[in-house]
């Protein structure tokens, strides 16, 4: 696979109706109802299937807008004047969660650290 390649624009779909399918701009992406193995441990429960399909859609759908929020907050937060920012003992665990923060926008982005 080229490292160039795009997914498939958003938004995503999920369709019901015989099966559970991901689609996009009108093409199928993904079935996630495999009722051939329900009865395998490695396939998830029908109930389970549906939920998984679920997360998958909102999760790719929401994927650029949480990123863009993220980075915004990040950014701002760093352009805080050093004698703006908070009493040191507030922004101990401030910079704890903003480094929690990079690391999220990091990994959303596919670096690897």
């Amino acid at each position: 696979m080229s490292k160039n390649t795009e997914h498939t624009p958003t938004p995503w779909k999920l369709h019901t109706d015989s099966q559970l399918a991901i689609t996009g701009e009108g093409r199928f992406i993904a079935s996630l109802n495999h009722t051939h193995m329900r009865s395998s441990p490695v396939c998830p429960k029908e109930g389970e299937q549906d939920a998984n399909a679920k997360l998958i859609v909102k999760a790719v759908n929401s994927h650029d807008a949480l990123k863009g929020v993220v980075r915004t907050l990040i950014e701002r937060w760093e352009s805080i004047p050093e004698d703006q920012l908070v009493p040191e003992e507030l922004n101990d665990t401030d910079e704890w969660n903003w480094d929690i923060a990079r690391a999220a926008l990091a990994l959303a982005e596919g670096e690897t650290t």
